[in-house]
């Protein structure tokens, strides 16, 4: 039979006929009463019982107490308690280990195993079991600073059990971790979900968002790009309103139009060329209504315009005219205004105003800077008059005018008609004169007006329009 040491832990062989004897332990020297172990002690020790043995093992135990079997348990398993007073930790180490140094494997710090006595043996021994049960690790072996006669544990002597279920500030830290990892997750989500609205809303506005082709495997073909199929607005488009503008180019006054028109007397033609855009609408000008210069004379009105397409023999256009959308267009606005002005400002109703650069005054010419002789140019004559004299200028051809001085006079003669005049003197400035004209017993009184410094005159022979002769000097 096999008995077991309850100092050392050990088994040895022992002769049925000692059972109850007082037996000498071969390895440790303690003694032993030899008894039967039960089948969970036999486990623990060798491993393997018979039912013979169990039968025994009942009626020995009426006679031992079963404090003999836990205390030979705690033996054979030689196991410790110790506390890491870095994190806390319970740790089961080999009583082999006592005064030895050993690694906290939460932590990695050192922990002292202290040295116990025999009398507290048991309460170590039975914490361990405890420990065992609720899953504390157990403790890495160091070898001895010092003396250096102790071997680290080698797998066979330590094992890992598995962790404490109690919940530490690792695995608080841990559920940290894991709920920030959650709320960036519904965040991202929530982006995603608000971007697919967008994309939405862009393909209700007739935006299609791109579809990127994926492939699952490579035996897979690419997926088509996805046609919507929901019908699409049309967008408006965007309307930028641009208004028209107006630009100066020049402007210059004449006494007679470009189509060899006199002005009234005293009066000169204001040129006014200008650029003009329309703009993003089109642009609808009357010149007679809309526009107007603006003078100490007070507001006076376009007489019409002169346009690039306009014939030379019309003077102006008085209706309305358009300039497309986006386009530009050269308009050269006419007026009739009295000489002499020196500054105006040009307005219009429907675009910007424009100051207009001081408007030169005419080269003030005397009598005696007229005296030559002048062929007819240009007459601007009605069909017929009632003046006889008026009705000898219109039915004659062209002829010539002489002016001349007589003594302290200044005389016009008009050989081919045979009228002669008298030059009348005057006080103001504007190049025109009164002069006398006579053929027979007929008299009519008119005025001659000097323009171009006077390189040529105009004879005016009423107030009226339709009366107006034009006559060059001859060099």
């Amino acid at each position: 039979m096999e008995i077991l040491c309850s100092n050392c832990g050990k088994t040895f062989s022992l002769r049925q006929d000692l059972i109850g004897h007082d037996i000498r332990c071969p390895y440790c020297g303690h003694v032993v009463r030899a008894a039967l172990i039960s089948e969970s002690d036999s486990k623990s020790a060798k491993g393997t019982k018979d039912e013979a043995d169990v039968k025994t093992e009942t009626t020995s135990q009426e006679e031992f107490p079963d404090e003999f079997a836990t205390k030979a348990k705690l033996l054979l398993r030689k196991k410790l308690l110790v506390v890491c007073e870095s994190c806390g930790k319970r740790l089961t180490v080999e009583q082999r280990l006592e005064g030895k140094t050993v690694r906290c494997p939460s932590c990695q710090a050192f922990v002292h195993v202290p040295t116990i006595s025999a009398e507290s043996a048991m309460e170590h021994h039975l914490a361990a079991i405890r420990a065992e049960r609720e899953g504390i690790a157990e403790a890495v072996p160091l070898a001895a600073k010092s003396t250096g006669n102790t071997a680290p544990a080698t797998p066979a002597t330590t094992r890992q059990v598995r962790r404490s279920r109690s919940i530490g500030w690792s695995k608080w830290l841990m559920v940290i971790v894991l709920a920030a990892g959650l709320g960036i997750s519904a965040v991202y989500i929530g982006y995603i979900l608000i971007g697919s609205s967008e994309d939405s809303n862009s393909a209700k506005q007739g935006v299609s968002p791109k579809i990127h082709e994926t492939k699952v495997q490579e035996n897979i073909p690419a997926t088509r790009t996805a046609v919507s199929t929901m019908p699409t607005r049309p967008s408006k488009p965007v309307v930028v309103n641009i208004p028209p503008t107006i630009k100066l180019i020049k402007t210059y006054t004449s006494a007679i139009s470009d189509n060899h028109i006199p002005a009234e007397p005293g009066k000169v033609f204001l040129y006014v060329f200008c650029g003009i855009s329309a703009g993003s609408g089109d642009l609808k000008i009357s010149p007679c209504k809309d526009v107007f210069i603006d003078c100490k004379e007070g507001q006076i009105p376009s007489v019409g315009i002169y346009d690039e397409i306009l014939a030379l023999l019309q003077l102006a256009r008085k209706d309305d005219f358009i300039i497309k959308a986006r386009q530009h267009r050269r308009v050269k606005f006419v007026f009739v205004i009295p000489e002499g002005i020196s500054m105006a400002m040009l307005k219009s109703k429907v675009m910007e105003n424009i100051l207009l650069p001081n408007l030169t005054k005419p080269f003030s010419v005397s009598l005696s800077g007229l005296v030559g002789r002048y062929i007819e140019s240009g007459r601007y004559l009605k069909l017929e008059f009632d003046n006889p004299i008026m009705e000898k200028f219109r039915l004659s051809s062209r002829h010539y005018l002489i002016i001349r001085k007589c003594q302290d006079k200044y005389v016009m003669f008009i050989p081919q008609l045979g009228i002669s005049g008298i030059i009348l003197q005057k006080d103001d400035d504007r190049n025109e004169y009164p002069v006398i004209l006579s053929v027979g017993g007929d008299t009519l009184r008119c005025r001659f007006r000097a323009i171009d410094s006077g390189k040529r005159i105009i004879l005016y022979l009423s107030d009226k329009p339709y009366h107006q002769l034009i006559y060059s000097k001859k060099e």
